[in-house]
């Protein structure tokens, strides 16, 4: 084979790949959710910071459509909520994820609103996604919200599980709200979360810069980084990644071993994954 064909081997490879991950996150929540082990984690989230960076993490899709895109905060959102921060971002990733890939041209439009009397120590969240995509026909604006379920023809034509919305849907009412749509075909639709009663609190997280230049990355110092992973594949991306850093890689395929060269030698960085088997 050639190179030029190795490398589409290797992309369709690499795609097939996620697309079956993404499948089978989707389908692990959905089982959890059904089965009422999935318990959500409330804790002080900036919304602000959660809005911001999910929009920035479209923003290079939406300039390569060409699509203009806004987000609009109303000024009287709370500093801090107590809320899910992972499910909440599970939500609107699905939800942009999708306006951005039903979308060809036009504008995808972030709005949030603060609805109630922050006074009482509560507030209702609305967040709306709006698009001038494909749209949605009437009769299946109920239906999209069922397991597998999808326009027909866009499975083929978009790609996708039909289960983000699901997931979604149900996601949101877990966090005591609904999630409704409005749509009509080859106009656009409009997603709403809305969430109510959300406590405030009066402490908000600590400030995290979340987004570093890529410049940034070449001022990392000298040091010594362990890798702790019992899969292999995942040891090697990880070592591939850092390749071009002044970093010396040690590897641990367990816990035990991750100990004994913590006990032995001076590590500045551990990557860890979180579930391995013995320890």
């Amino acid at each position: 084979l050639g190179v030029a064909e190795e490398n589409q081997y290797a992309a369709s490879i690499r795609t097939s790949g996620r697309t079956l991950l993404s499948l089978i996150n989707d389908i692990l929540d959905l089982s959890k959710i059904e089965a009422g082990r999935l318990e959500l984690e409330l804790a002080p989230v900036n919304p602000r910071e959660v809005f911001d960076e999910i929009c920035h993490m479209f923003a290079p899709n939406i300039r390569a459509k060409g699509l203009a895109h806004s987000i609009r905060i109303d000024p009287q959102l709370p500093p801090a909520l107590m809320l899910d921060e992972v499910r909440l971002r599970q939500v609107l990733f699905n939800l942009i994820g999708n306006a951005v890939k039903f979308t060809e041209k036009g504008s995808i439009d972030l709005r949030v609103e603060s609805r109630g009397e922050p006074a009482n120590g509560h507030i209702d969240l609305v967040v709306s996604v709006a698009d001038t995509g494909v749209g949605i026909a009437d009769h299946l604006q109920e239906e999209i919200f069922e397991a597998f379920q999808q326009q027909p023809g866009h499975g083929a034509l978009y790609g996708g599980t039909g289960l983000g919305l699901s997931i979604s849907q149900r996601l949101v009412q877990m966090m005591n709200g609904r999630l409704t749509v409005q749509s009509h075909l080859d106009q656009g639709s409009i997603f709403t979360i809305h969430l109510r009663s959300v406590a405030i609190t009066p402490a908000a997280p600590d400030g995290i810069k979340r987004h570093v230049a890529d410049d940034d990355i070449e001022h990392f110092r000298t040091a010594t980084v362990l890798i702790v992973d019992d899969i292999v594949q995942n040891r090697l991306l990880l070592i591939n990644f850092m390749r071009h850093l002044p970093v010396t890689v040690l590897e641990a395929e367990n816990g035990r071993e991750a100990l004994a060269l913590t006990g032995s030698q001076k590590i500045d960085l551990v990557l860890l994954d979180m579930k391995m088997p013995g320890m």
